[in-house]
This record gives C-alpha cells, sequence and structure tokens, in this order.
C-alpha cells in the first residue's frame, strides 16, 4: 500500500509537470501584464493597504511587475515565510530592491 506522503509526492510532481509544459506553452511576458492589467482594475488598490501576495517559484505566474505597480500606488506588499515544519506562515514586508532568503524549503 502506497503511504499518504508517496501519494502527495507523486502527486506533486505530475501538477509540477503539467504546469512546466503549460507555461511553456504560453508568453509569460503577456501572461504577467493581462494578471497587472486585471488585477489593478477590477480590485483598484488604494494607498496603505496591505495585500498579501507570493514570490513567483518554479513556473508559476511572474507577479513582480504587478507587485511593483503596487508598491507605486503605495500598498503595503506582504510575502509569505515559512518558519518552521507545521507553523502558520508569517507574512512580512517587501518592497522593490529587498534581499529574499530562500527557506530550506526552497522558496
Amino acid at each position: 500500500m502506497i503511504s499518504l506522503a508517496d501519494q502527495k509526492r507523486k502527486l506533486r510532481s505530475i501538477a509540477i509537470e503539467r504546469r512546466t509544459k503549460l507555461a511553456a506553452s504560453v508568453n509569460t511576458n503577456r501572461a504577467a501584464k493581462l494578471l497587472e492589467l486585471n488585477f489593478l482594475s477590477f480590485f483598484k488598490p488604494t494607498q496603505k493597504v496591505s495585500i498579501g501576495v507570493y514570490w513567483p517559484f518554479r513556473q508559476e505566474i511572474d507577479v513582480i511587475p504587478l507587485l511593483c505597480q503596487l508598491d507605486k500606488i503605495g500598498c503595503h506588499c506582504l510575502l509569505p515565510a515559512v518558519t518552521g515544519r507545521n507553523m502558520p506562515l508569517q507574512f512580512r514586508s517587501w518592497k522593490p530592491g529587498d534581499n529574499l532568503v530562500t527557506s530550506r524549503f526552497g522558496t
């Protein structure tokens, strides 16, 4: 019988493979720009609003142009930080040019 951990590893591997194939078929610069435009037009963020975001990893869509635009607007961008096993994520302030530290999970 296959363990739950092995099942999760297998499913994660399949998902990563599918995302890699999909990313290869997409104009990633255009996708990032469309994400930025759609987000800004739908949510209309204003100064001093805090927004939890993510840093792109592997073939995830590049949200960095959006983050830079949010910073220009005056939003407070927060990135998740993994602090330990079975610990809740902590969100830490981010601004363009900040140095990021890679966690033990490679994120």
